[in-house]
C-alpha cells in the first residue's frame, strides 16, 4: 500500500490487461482488488472500502454502464475512472453522465493513466479534508460528496458537485 493507504478496485474481464493494470498499479503503492466480470465488481464496490474503481464498459454479467448505474442509484460516490475500447463520443458522454470521474480509451499509455489516477485521488484527498458547510437552505458535505435541502438530498452529478465547490472556493473571484 502506499503512505495514504490508497485502494483500487480494477474490473476487467481481460485477465492479460487486468494484471498489467494490477501489477503497474501496485508498482505506484497502491493496493489493488480485482474483478473479472461486472457482478463480481458490484460486490466488491459494496464492501465500500475503495478510493478508485477503474472499470471496463464490456463486460459479462453486468457491463459497465449499468455498474455505474448501480452503483449510483445505491448512493455509493467512489470516483470511477472507465478504461474501454469504446471510444464514441456518445460512450464518454455517457460514461461522464453517469458519474464517472474521467474516460481514457483503450489503447492508453500507462503514464497517462497512471497521471489520471493520481489526480482523481487527490481531488478526492482534498474533498475529504474539508468540512461540511452551508449555502443558504443547502447543506453541502465534500466528503461524502453530497448536498441537502431541508434534509432531502439534492441529486447531482460529478461535475455539478465540482464546480459547486470550485465556485465555493472562488469566493468573489471572477472564474472563467
Amino acid at each position: 500500500m502506499n503512505a495514504r493507504g490508497q485502494k483500487i478496485l480494477l474490473v476487467e474481464d481481460d485477465p492479460s490487461i487486468a494484471l498489467g493494470l494490477k501489477m503497474n498499479l501496485e508498482a505506484e503503492g497502491y493496493a489493488v482488488a480485482s474483478a473479472a466480470d461486472g457482478r463480481e465488481g458490484l460486490e466488491k464496490a459494496r464492501g465500500n472500502g475503495f478510493d478508485l474503481v477503474v472499470l471496463d464498459l464490456m463486460l459479462p454479467h453486468v457491463n459497465g454502464f449499468e455498474f455505474l448505474k448501480t452503483l449510483k442509484s445505491e448512493g455509493r460516490l467512489t470516483p470511477t475512472l472507465i478504461l474501454s475500447a469504446r471510444g464514441s463520443e456518445m460512450d464518454k458522454v455517457t460514461g461522464l453522465e453517469l458519474g464517472a470521474e474521467d474516460y481514457l480509451t483503450k489503447p492508453f499509455g500507462l503514464a497517462e493513466l497512471l497521471a489520471r489516477v493520481r489526480k482523481i485521488l487527490s481531488r478526492g484527498a482534498e474533498q475529504q479534508a474539508e468540512p461540511p458547510w452551508h449555502l443558504g437552505a443547502f447543506e453541502v458535505d465534500p466528503s461524502s460528496r453530497q448536498v441537502r435541502r431541508g434534509g432531502k438530498a439534492v441529486d447531482l452529478t460529478r461535475a455539478e458537485f465540482d464546480v459547486l465547490s470550485i465556485l465555493r472556493r472562488a469566493r468573489e473571484r471572477i472564474l472563467s
